[in-house]
């Protein structure tokens, strides 16, 4: 009998309310105490800490040890175990609610074994440290402190001294956690060496951290009371959830640099060879590498739409190639029939069975299928990997690798086929190869790359249209490779040249190979342009060498590209410092002012925190949304909004930098007429616009901070709204936004450069920061919602910049 699978739309709640029973019961039990309160916020603590735990390789660190002492103090020994308990079984009972902020990491959550073991060793080590802290005397719990001394609260005994029996109690607590945590690491085989150089600092950190503040608690509670241990609970949550944020940030970044790395070297391995299984087989392990997969498969399709699945791996085992014919599975299926990407998981799959499409089996968690192809005609295939029960969905990351990966493969597949079937003519007879002519030409016209092929006396018998058009000549059939020709055109060395003919004129097969050269530049761009040329011996069916085959690729704009790469990973290495560093050093001076510091204090280090983090993803989203809207794949939420609420907003936000800066930042809204002025506010003159307010945003944030940037101190920036004089046809009236500075300005022969990627402009020679997408992407973001944006000079009593960009108005429906 197979039990029904509930709903993701049905477990939530059942998730929220098992949390709210088990606060509700941990209230009943302990409604007869006057701890009911504390022992409540100290399981909300145990909850919170243990979901937000940092893992290690066979353990994790988290704040509990500092919930645990300091519950010790305040409540006691069968207070404090009480909520330890419940609060670890509620831990349990919500894990599946945290379980989606792991699905953008590659580290795995501690394992049940870990976590059941962790509860062993905190409910003994608590236990340990109260026998010993009595054991010399102490006093539990601790009395109030107000209008009174430690040693006048505290029972008259002369073998007691309160501060000696406070450090054996953090002392025991401290050496019986690290010894719990070297004997699970013991239990669970890790490398000695590794626990001692690597998890033992960090635990012994924390252990030290936490014990110290544990005491501080238990003496904030003592002396002040319950509203000030609240206090301090917060700022132990905060400071679990920043910690846990940053080291996700830390290792989200670290996994997306060295796939930038591997994907580059992805490109180089399948450009490597023009075989056709090879390349399958380099796709297969370049792809396991980068994301963890159970099942990995490679549908093709040829001319006539016949599939054929040529490699496919299950759990890490080569599956055997099916006999008699291959068909698709319905997921497979239609992502080849649309061309589009499918990714479905447990909480998506359902829909599947709306466009009656049938799982495979086994029946995967998770399947994510890109489509195989070099343009926009029908794919060449599917590229497929899918995990098996119980996993995690893919993560949009992944997503975004895949895709990758399968347009690099996609041209190396296209290529291989090409060069196979190149093959397979010329290795036919003189009678099936003239009815082949046609074809050949046809196949040879209609590809991406240069094709030559030279006999083994070095004579041309063989050029496509491409390589003519790359060569920059019209060579005759049958007529001798000149040496002039091979060095200017080719990229050969005499020497190489030489040895060449020489090979193949004795029949010997020289080894493949590929070589980048660089062409001399034409006068009209004055750019050089890199040709990537691979060469290897054409065959006959008994092994004998016929020619020499060399295929021929711009790969000017690849090279470019690469030094573009090579460009940005250094300005965005250095710019995404500012923010991360302005997170580290506020979450510094908030560690070191939470003991004293009061609320408003470490509200505004948090807000100065959560500033860092915006623009840290601003700059990531910013870069990623450019990929999408060059593509035309970002979806625009266009929604009717007004301006004026947002840019205020926007200000509000870029205000803290402009303070710095001392810049002031203004917003100025010009009403269509004056007659209206008094009847309505000024903001509500203006017309209503239709774009996607999360885009304007952004764009309002990038000029702003461009403004601010070339700005010096004292200097002044306007945003100016206004109805758009030159409505956009099919459009109501939109509005005309204005941003001036009085920085430097432009050169007039610059303002057509700034809206390209990656370009910066000096304005007087200042030091110029950041990454060169910004305007970029505002120009992009604009024209996607049928807006434009343009730069002018600042009005004469400014000196500065000026830039202007429309937005639409609602849009106009007709009936037909």
């Amino acid at each position: 009998m197979t039990l029904p699978t509930l709903s993701p739309s049905f477990i939530r709640p059942l998730q929220f309310g098992s949390l709210f029973i088990g606060l509700i019961i941990a209230i009943y039990a302990a409604t007869q105490s006057q701890a009911a309160p504390l022992l409540i916020l100290f399981i909300a603590l145990y909850v919170l800490t243990s979901n937000f735990s940092i893992p290690l390789e066979r353990t994790q660190v988290s704040l509990i040890p500092l919930v645990a002492t300091s519950s010790l103090l305040i409540v006691g020994l069968e207070g404090a175990l009480f909520a330890l308990l419940l609060g670890l079984v509620l831990a349990e009972l919500t894990r599946p609610l945290w379980t989606p902020l792991w699905q953008n990491i590659s580290v795995e959550p501690p394992t049940w074994r870990v976590r059941l073991g962790l509860a062993v060793l905190y409910t003994a080590v608590l236990s340990l440290a109260y026998a010993v802290y009595r054991a010399q005397g102490g006093y539990l719990p601790l009395p109030p402190l107000v209008n009174a001394t430690v040693a006048e609260s505290l029972p008259s005994d002369p073998n007691s001294d309160t501060l000696l029996n406070l450090l054996w109690l953090t002392g025991a607590y401290l050496v019986a956690y690290l010894l719990g945590h070297a004997l699970i690491s013991l239990l669970q085989r890790e490398r000695p060496a590794h626990f001692v150089t690597q998890s033992l600092p960090l635990l012994t950190f924390f252990g030290l951290l936490t014990q110290t503040f544990a005491l501080f608690g238990a003496f904030t509670y003592s002396a002040v009371g319950l509203p000030a241990y609240v206090i301090f609970a917060v700022g132990v949550a905060l400071f679990t959830i920043i910690s846990w944020v940053s080291w996700q940030n830390r290792i989200v970044m670290r996994q997306q640099v060295e796939q930038f790395a591997y994907l580059n070297r992805i490109g180089t391995s399948l450009r490597e060879t023009l075989d056709l299984p090879e390349v399958l087989q380099r796709t297969y392990e370049q792809v396991t590498q980068l994301i963890p997969a159970d099942g990995f498969f490679i549908a093709l399709r040829d001319d006539h739409g016949h599939w054929e699945r040529l490699i496919a791996y299950h759990q890490g085992q080569k599956q055997s190639r099916p006999t008699g014919g291959y068909t698709p599975d319905d997921f497979t299926r239609w992502v080849g029939e649309n061309g589009r990407l499918l990714d479905l998981d447990p909480d998506n799959m359902h829909h599947a069975a709306r466009y009656n499409l049938t799982p495979p089996t086994p029946r995967p968690d998770a399947w994510l299928g890109v489509p195989l192809a070099i343009s926009s005609k029908r794919p060449l295939g599917v590229l497929v990997i899918q995990r098996l029960p119980p996993s995690k969905p893919f993560t949009y990351w992944s997503r975004e690798i895949l895709l990758a990966v399968a347009q690099q493969a996609s041209t190396a597949i296209h290529n291989a086929r090409l060069h196979a079937e190149t093959v397979r003519l010329f290795n036919l007879t003189d009678e099936q190869l003239a009815r082949r002519v046609e074809q050949i030409t046809a196949v040879l016209n209609s590809t991406h790359e240069g094709i030559l092929m030279l006999d083994t006396a070095v004579r041309i018998v063989l050029i496509n249209p491409l390589a003519s058009q790359l060569l920059a000549i019209e060579p005759e059939l049958d007529a001798p490779l000149s040496t002039s020709l091979a060095h200017a055109r080719l990229g050969y060395d005499p020497a190489e040249l030489s040895q060449l003919r020489h090979q193949l004129a004795q029949g010997t097969e020289p080894p493949p190979r590929q070589t980048v050269y660089a062409l001399p530049a034409p006068a009209a761009t004055g750019r050089p342009v890199y040709i990537e040329r691979t060469e290897r011996p054409v065959l006959s069916e008994n092994g004998q060498i016929m020619g020499w085959l060399l295929v021929l690729r711009d790969v000017t704009e690849e090279q470019e590209q690469a030094q573009w790469r090579r460009q940005f990973t250094h300005m965005i290495v250095h710019d995404l410092r500012n923010p991360v560093t302005t997170l580290l050093s506020t979450l510094r001076l908030l560690a070191r002012q939470l003991p004293q510091a009061p609320l408003t204090d470490l509200t505004a280090l948090v807000e100065t925190a959560q500033y860092g983090c915006h623009h840290l993803l601003d700059m990531v989203d910013s870069l990623m949304d450019i990929n999408r809207l060059e593509a035309g794949q970002l979806i625009v939420e266009a929604e009717a909004m007004r301006l004026p609420p947002l840019a205020e907003k926007v200000i509000a936000h870029m205000q803290s930098l402009a303070d710095e800066k001392q810049v002031t930042l203004t917003a100025v809204v010009l009403p269509p007429s004056l007659t209206n002025a008094v009847a309505e506010p000024v903001e509500a003159q203006l017309p209503a616009v239709w774009a996607d307010e999360e885009l304007v945003r952004r764009i309002l944030v990038n000029l702003l901070d461009n403004a601010l940037k070339f700005t010096p101190a004292h200097g002044r920036v306007t945003i100016e709204l206004q109805p758009d004089p030159q409505p956009i046809p099919g459009y109501e009236q939109g509005v005309l936004c204005a941003i001036t500075d009085s920085g430097l300005g432009i050169p007039a022969d610059q303002r057509d450069r700034i809206f390209e990627r990656f370009v910066r402009i000096s304005r007087g020679g200042a030091q110029v920061r950041g990454t060169g997408i910004g305007l970029s992407f505002c120009r992009l973001a604009l024209e996607a919602q049928d807006g434009r944006i343009w730069v002018e000079d600042a009005p004469a009593e400014e000196q500065g910049s000026r830039f202007l960009f429309t937005l639409p108005g609602i849009p106009l429906f007709f009936e037909l």
